[in-house]
């Protein structure tokens, strides 16, 4: 697909405009809270499968998707961190053996990946010429 480098420079700037990490990372944080809550209802059901304790991970990246708008990584990390973290405090809150705190690492990779935003293909074609310096861009957006 040929793609002008007007539009290019449109859906490069839309882009990282739309992304904004700390937002994202407060939408984490307020998705914390229902995720939260699925722990405690988690004990009160007496029974704990491990795939259960992944799906407050997904919750906090799909509030952090819906707040943020995140596509690059270093914007996902803390998102992954703070589920990591959530997921500690979970297992030892309900004193889950030590085999489902191996988990957290699992937790991070799911709340980044749920996250991340689909782009099309010309978000991801201006990516990609702006990384390989095809595209020029104003100097506001460097």
């Amino acid at each position: 697909m040929k793609y002008s480098i007007e539009e290019l420079q449109t859906a490069y700037q839309q882009l990282t405009q739309q992304q904004r990490p700390w937002i994202a990372f407060g939408g984490a944080i307020g998705g914390a809270m229902p995720a939260a809550a699925l722990y405690v209802v988690f004990a009160t059901m007496g029974g704990m499968y491990l795939w259960m304790l992944l799906l407050p991970a997904a919750i906090m990246g799909w509030f952090a998707r819906f707040a943020g708008a995140p596509y690059q990584l270093k914007a996902r990390l803390p998102v992954g961190v703070l589920a990591a973290a959530l997921h500690l405090l979970g297992c030892w809150l309900l004193q889950l053996s030590p085999l489902a705190y191996l988990l957290a690492p699992v937790c991070a990779v799911v709340a980044m990946s749920c996250a991340k935003i689909k782009l099309s293909m010309l978000q991801q074609h201006a990516l990609l010429q702006a990384h390989l310096g095809k595209l020029a861009l104003p100097q506001s957006t460097r």
